[in-house]
């Protein structure tokens, strides 16, 4: 009876593992990244200069409850539209489901957007094995007060693996060595 127990211990602090792998592939790879997960403002960025990673200065902003609490990842990239515009990306990597995720999504939202007033762009990515956890949005609605925060989401089970194999995209690669770890780890756990 207590080997389930160490199995789900050890499972947990595997996620958080997880998370911090995600966090430095992030980093370091944060061009193929966006070209990955968002094709569109990828082509909209001006990667002649070098993105400004700013976590560390938004950790007094930070969203604490239980433990240490922060944003996963938020940058600072330039527009290639000829203006000294520049926009934030914020991701967060999410590895287990969380029933408050959507509504820390939207706290880092108004924060970083009253800290900076400069354009977000919110990522989710979900990298847990549960197919019914999915959020992509936050709703507040109390006495006519009405709110709706919407966020961009990639859920890695979803992806088509073909796909992420066929790519030359050192992020996709990232995804499909993930995809294919966490297919091996269930069947493991399945037959224990």
């Amino acid at each position: 009876m207590s080997a389930p127990v160490l199995v789900l211990r050890e499972e947990s602090s595997l996620y958080q593992d997880r998370d911090r792998l995600w966090k430095e592939i992030i980093t370091e790879m944060f061009e193929p990244f966006i070209l990955f997960s968002m094709p569109s403002l990828y082509e909209k960025l001006d990667w002649n200069r070098k993105p400004e990673m700013l976590e560390q200065e938004l950790h007094r902003l930070s969203v604490q409850k239980k433990g240490k609490r922060e944003t996963d990842k938020l940058v600072k990239v330039f527009l290639k539209n000829g203006k000294e515009q520049w926009i934030l990306v914020h991701i967060e990597i999410q590895g287990s489901p969380d029933t408050d995720f959507s509504y820390r999504m939207f706290q880092y939202f108004y924060r970083i957007l009253d800290k900076y007033k400069q354009k977000i762009v919110a990522i989710a990515l979900l990298t847990d094995d549960r197919k019914s956890f999915k959020p992509q949005s936050f709703h507040y609605d109390f006495y006519g007060t009405q709110l709706t925060y919407s966020y961009n989401t990639f859920k890695l089970m979803e992806m088509d693996e073909q796909q992420l194999q066929r790519s030359q995209n050192p992020s996709s690669v990232s995804c499909f060595i993930k995809l294919k770890r966490g297919t091996i780890i269930n069947k493991q756990v399945k037959n224990f």
